[in-house]
């Protein structure tokens, strides 16, 4: 058995030693190898897409921190992938250009393809009988409130009236 964590830079332990993140600590307590499918400002389509690929087996526990709609995966012309989240508008002015800021926006078509993702892997893990935890990081009360009652989920961010951004 194997512990697997999925998400963006919170799950991915931006800022803190390796041994220091969360994936790390939890598999020490579970006494279980962990591998991690995580990348500072991804998107769900990018974290689904990983956790949808990997080799997760009967048994595996993958905890997925769910991050917030406002994100997409983008190809530029040279074939390079890029993570697009409001802070890229800020470190990358030019990337206006290539992706207008109104396309991360809580649209029903983007909601509908993050809900899309999230139950893909739902039934993904359900099918292979791997254990799936989704762990609520980076989610507003828009998004919240979509997730809240799905099977396994943990609000860890956005919860008693405190917005993430207060105790991130």
């Amino acid at each position: 058995k194997q512990l697997w964590i999925a998400g963006c830079s919170i799950s991915n332990g931006d800022g803190v030693e390796i041994d220091e993140r969360y994936g790390h600590h939890l598999a020490n307590k579970l006494d279980m190898p962990v591998s991690f499918l995580t990348q500072g400002g991804s998107s769900i389509n990018w974290a689904a897409d990983q956790i949808l690929r990997s080799d997760i087996q009967p048994g595996d526990i993958v905890v997925w921190g769910l991050t917030s709609l406002a994100r997409t995966t983008f190809m530029y012309d040279n074939c390079d992938i890029i993570n697009v989240n409001i802070s890229r508008y800020a470190t990358t002015p030019e990337i206006h250009k290539v992706i207008p800021l109104e396309l991360l926006g809580h649209s029903k078509n983007n909601l509908f393809h993050y809900l899309q993702d999230v139950y893909k892997v739902i039934n993904f893990c359900s099918k292979i009988k791997a254990t799936l935890v989704l762990a609520g990081l980076l989610l507003d009360y828009e998004e919240l409130k979509y997730v809240y009652d799905l099977p396994n989920f943990t609000a860890l961010y956005c919860i008693n009236g405190v917005e993430f951004n207060e105790r991130f």
